[in-house]
């Protein structure tokens, strides 16, 4: 109640969010994988396998002789397998990538977003703060009506595995397997920037001129944000649930638990 009583203030005046170009939502199916590449973040990559993230954008096995150190070997060999493992998804045509992107009027109500007719309940940040100010992410929301995107974004399952009869699932290679999951988290994160860019630049069209590279995206220099739930911005994770009574994941076969 006292974070109630002591919201963050936002100027709201002489801002108007620009309509979206598309509006209710829209599957897109076979993402390919070659526009997506230049986008995943190698350093997040081995930094999943605690490895030191420096190797990350090495192309060459001479560091070893700079370094040699078993990391740096570990890395650069990890790498290599993962970029031949995506050479070879690219070679059989796979067409895992799949999202479904939705935009949609939103009103707010105190902490709570109404889209749809569906009432989402967020959080106010509720720690003492020095500046006596708690911040809800409702707080960015126009109070005479906005707009807002939601998304989901798969990379498929994991197909790296036999079955030997006994009923569970056993990994015939636990590096392969490991391997995969970890290259199809990647995939996610980078078809996740590159369809917010085209969200940015077509979908909703507000900032058609942008022109960042791949790398200089990985440092969100561009106007708009993604929150995610599950993340301290909202910890939330009941939030998925609403979300995909708007988007209907399983159109991309995406099932929450």
């Amino acid at each position: 109640e006292y974070a109630r009583k002591h919201p963050f203030r936002m100027d709201h005046s002489g801002y108007k969010n620009p309509k979206p170009n598309l509006e209710g939502s829209r599957i897109i199916e076979n993402i390919s994988l070659k526009e997506v590449v230049s986008y995943i973040n190698w350093a997040a990559f081995l930094a999943a396998w605690k490895l030191p993230v420096k190797y990350a954008s090495v192309d060459s096995p001479d560091v070893l002789k700079e370094e040699g150190r078993m990391k740096a070997k570990e890395a650069l060999s990890l790498m290599d397998d993962a970029r031949q493992l995506l050479e070879q998804w690219m070679k059989e045509g796979k067409e895992d990538l799949k999202a479904i992107i939705g935009f949609y009027p939103v009103l707010r109500e105190n902490e709570c977003l109404v889209i749809q007719g569906k009432t989402i309940p967020l959080l106010r940040q509720q720690e003492k703060r020095e500046d006596d100010q708690y911040k809800s992410l409702a707080d960015f929301i126009h109070p005479e009506g906005d707009y807002i995107g939601l998304f989901v974004v798969t990379a498929g399952e994991n197909t790296y595995s036999a079955d030997c009869g006994c009923g569970s699932s056993h990994k015939e290679d636990d590096y392969q397997e490991i391997l995969e999951h970890a290259l199809r988290d990647r995939l996610v994160e980078a078809a996740t920037e590159y369809i917010h860019e085209r969200v940015r630049k077509e979908y909703w069209g507000y900032a058609p001129d942008e022109a960042f590279s791949p790398g200089e995206l990985l440092k969100s220099p561009y106007k708009g944000s993604r929150p995610a739930s599950g993340y301290p911005i909202h910890p939330d994770l009941s939030f998925n649930f609403l979300i995909d009574e708007l988007l209907d994941m399983e159109r991309i076969q995406v099932k929450l638990t």
